[in-house]
């Protein structure tokens, strides 16, 4: 064996591990290998709120004030809403409790008054509150059917946010008020409820829009009498005076000083938004609701409320349902249990239901009575609560 070859083996034997091992034995080191970052996705199609390139789900955590979310376009269907305020439970827009038969909404919510009482919550100052206005409007004096002008006053609820949106329109409401009262009676007082409680009106109408009962709605209370009279010769020519000066005066007026659904307030403009205007009233004012309201303006009214009381008789609002050819939006009437009123009002009811067989009870039209009420305001507040709840629907 040669002694000389030992060596030079050993050295070959080396230099080879340490290629395998190291890639090499000199100080020159081998380059990494460099993994480029992906392009992330900028999601730019979404399709039911699923990124249509990568697959990622969106968490839908900002919406428009119209429900749509604002990192994918997704339109929020409002599939469910809470039973404290209707807010919907994924975008968190405010929507309106909707009540069936026994009072009860899908949220679990009972409506407001069903039972008779309105709940004491309502009595307290609601955070989000309307404003009120006082405007006098111009008329002539239909009364003594003469040309005679004269200014009329009349005051106004606005919702909360009024005043921010210059663009959103609103549902109308005309409230009469009874013999005892006039055009301040609705809003500009606080009233008995009962032994415990009084109730402001403007601060009831706040809470029901702001627990999601009903849409933000504009409230009118005018009066039917003219001024320095007390009574102008009982309905027939209240009505008459009162059922002109709604036409031609009074609504007109209000579209063009506050913001309806009437494109104008042209006689077409208003036939054209008669599902945005409503009138009701209580005791006496229900018979004004009915005769200037319902018999001789049917075409500019689509919901009415008559808050015990009557002075008419069904045919004759059969009769003016069938001359303006138009359907009734909602019929909401009521009386306490022990109400002089209630005969009269419940004949009236019962007698319309005769006439119009088309109109379903429960659907078209209801007749509530508040139980231990007689001709008082409980009556009346109770009514127009429940009234409200189903105007504008």
């Amino acid at each position: 064996m040669n002694r000389r070859s030992v060596p030079a083996a050993v050295f070959a034997a080396a230099v080879l591990l340490c290629l395998l091992l190291f890639g090499g034995c000199g100080s020159t080191e081998a380059a990494p290998t460099v993994t480029p970052e992906p392009t992330p996705c900028l999601h730019e199609v979404w399709e039911n709120g699923i990124c249509a390139q990568c697959g990622m789900v969106c968490e839908h955590s900002s919406f428009t004030e119209e429900g749509v979310c604002e990192s994918c376009g997704f339109l929020c269907p409002h599939t469910a809403h809470s039973a404290e305020d209707a807010r919907c439970l994924l975008c968190g827009r405010r929507m309106l409790h909707t009540y069936d038969g026994n009072d009860l909404c899908v949220c679990g919510r009972t409506a407001p008054a069903a039972d008779g009482y309105l709940d004491p919550a309502l009595f307290e100052e609601c955070p989000e509150q309307g404003s009120l206005v006082t405007l006098l409007y111009p008329t002539p004096n239909y009364l003594s059917g003469d040309e005679e002008e004269i200014k009329k006053p009349l005051y106004a609820y606005l919702p909360y946010g009024y005043d921010y949106n210059a663009e959103q329109r609103y549902n109308v409401l005309i409230l009469m008020h009874g013999s005892a009262g006039d055009e301040d009676y609705w809003l500009m007082s606080s009233q008995d409820y009962d032994s415990s409680h009084e109730i402001y009106v403007p601060n009831l109408l706040d809470w029901l829009i702001y627990l999601g009962e009903i849409e933000p709605c504009i409230v009118i209370t005018p009066t039917y009498r003219n001024p320095g009279t007390w009574w102008d010769g009982g309905v027939g020519s209240d009505s008459y005076q009162f059922g002109s000066e709604l036409r031609s005066s009074l609504l007109p007026f209000i579209v063009e000083n506050f913001r309806t659904w009437a494109e104008d307030g042209s006689e077409a403009g208003l036939v054209a938004a008669r599902e945005h205007f409503a009138i009701a009233g209580a005791s006496y004012g229900s018979m004004i609701a009915y005769n200037a309201g319902w018999y001789r303006n049917f075409d500019l009214f689509a919901w009415y409320g008559a808050l015990s009381g009557s002075g008419i008789s069904g045919g004759d609002l059969a009769a003016a349902m069938e001359r303006s050819g138009l359907p009734l939006g909602f019929l909401y009437a009521c009386a306490g249990d022990n109400d002089s009123e209630l005969t009269t009002s419940r004949a009236t009811y019962d007698a319309l239901l005769s006439e119009v067989p088309s109109l379903k009870d429960g659907e078209d039209c209801v007749f509530e009575l508040v139980p231990d009420a007689s001709h008082d305001i409980r009556v009346w507040e109770n009514g127009l609560v429940r009234a409200l709840l189903h105007f504008f629907r």
